[in-house]
This record gives C-alpha cells, sequence and structure tokens, in this order.
C-alpha cells in the first residue's frame, strides 16, 4: 500500500520546475561568461588608451622634420664650438721645450759611487786690522808646533782674505818672525778648513 503512494507520489511531480532549474543555471552561466568578457573589454580599451596617451606626447615632443627644399636645418644639440685661442707671443727669457731637448740628462752617480765625505783643507785668514800682517805657519803633520815638516809665510794686505791648501792637517800660525820654530809670542791652532779672523 505505501509502495503505490510513494510512486503515485513521484509520478505526480511536474516537470517544469526541473526545466526552470535547468533554464536558471544556464542563464548565470551566460551571465558569468558575459561580466568576464566585459571586464576583458574594458582592460583592452583601457590598454588602447594608455597607448594612444603615449603615442600623442612622442608626437608632441618628436622635432617636426624641416620641410621638403627647405634650407632650415633642424636645431643642433652639439655644444658650442670652442672660442679661438690667442697665439702667446713667447718669452726670450723663458728656454722653449727644442733646447731643453738639446740639452744631455745629467745622470747621477749610483748611491754606491757616492764620493766620500772630503776634509776641508784650505785654511783662510781674514785681515780685519788697517795694518799689513805678516802670518807665519807650519803644518803637515799631527804634532807640535815646532815638529811640523812643512811651513809657509802669508802676507794679507788690510781687509783682504788669503787661504792655503794644509792637506787636511791642522796648522799653527805665529804673527811674528819665528827664531829657529820659536814662536817669539804664543802659536796659534788652525784647524783645516777653518777661517781665521785677525785684527
Amino acid at each position: 500500500m505505501l509502495g503505490r503512494l510513494g510512486k503515485a507520489h513521484m509520478q505526480h511531480i511536474p516537470g517544469d520546475s526541473l526545466i526552470n532549474k535547468t533554464e536558471q543555471s544556464k542563464e548565470r552561466v551566460r551571465e558569468g561568461c558575459f561580466t568576464k568578457i566585459n571586464a576583458i573589454v574594458s582592460v583592452i580599451g583601457a590598454v588602447i588608451t594608455a597607448l594612444g596617451v603615449v603615442l600623442a606626447w612622442y608626437e608632441v615632443e618628436r622635432p617636426l622634420p624641416p620641410p621638403p627644399h627647405s634650407n632650415i636645418s633642424p636645431p643642433s644639440t652639439s655644444p658650442p664650438p670652442d672660442p679661438p685661442i690667442k697665439p702667446v707671443m713667447p718669452d726670450s727669457s723663458v728656454q722653449s721645450p727644442s733646447d731643453i731637448m738639446t740639452e744631455p740628462p745629467k745622470e747621477s752617480p749610483p748611491p754606491d759611487s757616492q764620493p766620500p765625505n772630503r776634509i776641508p783643507k784650505d785654511i783662510t785668514f781674514i785681515n780685519g786690522s788697517k795694518d799689513k800682517i805678516i802670518i807665519y805657519v807650519r803644518y803637515g803633520s799631527e804634532g807640535s808646533c815646532r815638529s811640523k815638516p812643512q811651513s809657509i809665510e802669508l802676507r794679507v794686505d788690510p781687509g783682504q782674505t788669503t787661504s792655503f791648501d794644509s792637506g787636511g792637517s791642522n796648522a799653527c800660525f805665529c804673527l811674528k818672525l819665528p827664531e829657529r820654530r820659536t814662536c817669539p809670542g804664543d802659536w796659534h791652532d788652525a784647524k783645516a778648513g777653518s777661517t781665521q779672523h785677525l785684527q
């Protein structure tokens, strides 16, 4: 009995409701497709609009070509030429490069071949008095003044200077005529390379 009622109930379900549900689902699908198509069309339109703006800006910024058969050239973008350089008259006091190059370069000796420090040999006497001075000098060894083997007599005028080569040894000088290598006054020492001021 219940089975028959169930079958009878199912047989009386109207078919229009199923058709309506199918149509509604198809309509929703169509609406979704139209929405996506509209979105794509909007994007494409925006891209085309942007390209149009870029092309319009390019046309405005691009320099116009000169008209045909025209002698007017487009403005140059190169920097202006430098002003002419005025010639400078050569200075006679300044050596030219050719003169400098003709001089042979001075070669400095290597460090190992530098000459040793030379011991000064000359002894100089300066006469600061108003009278002529006669100087008796003994030199040639490092012993006492009496034992020095060499001697010399120097005459120096007022305000003048004289020198002699002591050979690098110290000397002794006397301002009075010595007798048998003995100075009547006192022997004065003079180192090699020194300058003696006499009054």
